[in-house]
């Protein structure tokens, strides 16, 4: 009879049940074809959970039947018993599986979410998902969309996690719970995530060092897959740009400049692309293109002249001078003279064109030097000046300058040693209240100034400097102690220095130069006496000369930047 048993077998719904011992069943639904005579049907399920099988039976008076088995791999059998109990054969036996539940998701909210990183590497992703009655765990697959290869998998006894994943993908993501028989969940919970990573920085292009221009280079981003470029000349006649280059995928981080292309004002624009990524803003960049020979000889002769000829609109320097200088005075006849560290700072700004043979320049100078060896008694003085040069280019690689203008200038004044004049007076029973000359204070004049300068390229990077510079105290600003009777003197200055292009904006130079200050006037203190050193014999009186030098061989070290 049971041979033509046709079993059909549905699951037809799942709810959750539990018994006493709270154990997580499911509901199932079977439904057979009656078997004719018969009055119950005996149902036997054998579960194959961890390897040894569990047999439990059932009796329906229907050929269907419900009722809430735990999750498990099953075998299911049944057979039909007529009125007087007599069991008829088993059916072939049908396996199937009960399964855990779908987990069911919270974050992500959508089932397909867009995000947008603000980072350029790797994005935080969080996951989380309410318990599964029965599972022990749950499973996190990641894969890329593309590919389909797992980029990320891990289990979890928790109901959430972070997980990092590169930007700039596109991701399927799936999660099932599962007990410790390894039973899974009937069905995956899944969902798309697409990340954006971080725009794309403006691509930093390089500015060509010299109008002859051979390609447009620009710093290399790992993040970039192309390039949309335009390469527009400007025709000055139409006062508009025209295309010379233009590539929507551009690939690469460099553009050749074709040497058949005429000279004049050229624009490049570059937007970075990437697959995934917001692009990035557009970068402009105008420069000029040499007209005519522009050969690597030709550019050569440019480059070997930028060691002298590196400026081009403004520029700022400062600089160092460090020496032992030799100070000189005869003062009433005391005649004050000494060695002394001292050394002067130097903050100028300056204008020159290319190719302009007019530049102006205005400095400050700020001088100064250690009276002894304790360092107690420090002199301070100042000057300032404003120029115009002139330059003459005798050949490519070097040329003669001619610079003229004004100045402000102040040298101390300073007598013999105080404490010495001092113990003097103390031991003679005399006053030194009457004496007016001091320590501190300065000379200061005016006039006007004048220097030439020779400059030569050694090469492309380094250059030679020779200058001399004459300062012709005309008048004085201020004298000491009421003086009077100011004699024009020149002061004067000589150097030689080495300089070194680092790159077109900064430049340094190093070398030695000579400097001498000096001033002459008439003394007109109105103290009366006389008073003998072991130095000289000091008239203590007015209308003396004076006459003030300091000179000495200074260490120059020169910072300049142009802009």
């Amino acid at each position: 009879m049971m041979q033509y048993l046709n079993l059909l077998l549905f699951l037809i719904t799942f709810t959750y049940s539990c018994w006493s011992q709270e154990v997580y069943k499911k509901t199932i639904s079977f439904e057979w074809d009656p078997v004719p005579g018969a009055v119950k049907y005996e149902v036997k399920f054998i579960n194959l959970k961890n390897g040894s099988a569990v047999e439990t039976s059932q009796f329906t008076s229907t050929n269907s039947y419900y009722g809430a088995i735990p999750p498990g791999i099953y075998k299911m059998t049944l057979r039909s018993l007529d009125k007087r109990n007599v069991p008829g054969v088993w059916s072939p036996e049908v396996e199937f599986p009960v399964l855990l539940d779908k987990v069911k998701v919270q974050v992500p909210k959508e089932k397909d979410m867009t995000l947008q990183s603000q980072n350029d590497d790797y994005q935080e992703i969080e996951f989380a998902w309410n318990s599964v009655l029965g599972a022990d765990k749950y499973i996190l697959t990641i894969k890329d969309q593309e590919s389909n290869k797992v980029v990320y998998e891990n289990h979890f006894t928790e109901l959430f996690t972070k997980v990092n994943l590169p930007v700039s993908q596109k991701y399927i993501w799936t999660l099932t719970a599962q007990d410790n028989a390894n039973l899974k969940s009937d069905e995956e919970a899944s969902g798309d995530i697409t990340i954006f990573g971080k725009k794309l920085g403006v691509p930093e292009v390089q500015t060509p060092e010299t109008q002859f221009v051979r390609e447009i280079v620009w710093k290399e981003n790992q993040l970039v897959d192309s390039y949309e470029i335009s390469l527009e000349k400007l025709n000055p006649q139409k006062k508009k740009w025209e295309a010379k280059i233009t590539e929507v995928n551009f690939k690469g981080n460099k553009v050749m400049f074709d040497d058949r292309w005429p000279g004049g004002t050229y624009r490049i624009n570059i937007t970075a692309k990437a697959n995934l990524r917001p692009s990035s803003d557009k970068k402009s960049l105008t420069f000029k293109v040499k007209n005519g020979d522009r050969s690597i000889a030709a550019e050569y002769t440019y480059v070997l002249r930028k060691a002298i000829d590196r400026i081009n609109g403004l520029y700022m320097n400062a600089s160092w001078l460090l020496s032992m200088i030799n100070y000189s005075s005869s003062y009433k006849g005391l005649n004050p003279k000494y060695n002394a560290f001292g050394g002067t700072g130097r903050v100028g700004l300056g204008w020159f064109k290319e190719n302009q043979p007019i530049g102006y320049y205005l400095n400050w100078d700020l001088s100064g030097f250690l009276k002894d060896e304790s360092y107690q008694r420090s002199f301070i003085y100042h000057s300032i000046s404003g120029s115009v040069t002139y330059r003459k280019t005798v050949r490519s690689t070097d040329e003669f300058r001619v610079n003229t203008g004004v100045f402000y200038k102040e040298i101390p004044q300073t007598i013999a040693d105080l404490d010495e004049i001092s113990t003097y007076f103390i031991n003679n029973n005399r006053s030194i209240s009457g004496f007016k000359g001091t320590s501190n204070q300065v000379i200061s004049m005016a006039g006007p100034h004048f220097g030439l300068e020779y400059w030569f390229s050694l090469t492309p990077k380094l250059g030679f400097q020779m200058n001399s510079q004459w300062y012709y105290s005309m008048s004085a600003i201020k004298l000491p102690n009421n003086g009077k009777n100011f004699k024009p003197t020149i002061s004067s200055q000589y150097g030689v220095l080495g300089s070194y292009k680092f790159n077109n904006k900064f430049t340094g130079l190093m070398g030695l130069t000579y400097k001498k200050d000096q001033a002459v006037y008439t003394d007109d203190s109105t103290s009366q006496g006389k008073f003998q050193l072991g130095s000289a014999d000091a008239l203590y009186n007015s209308n003396t000369d004076v006459s003030t030098n300091i000179d000495g061989y200074y260490l120059s070290l020169f910072a300049e930047y142009a802009f």
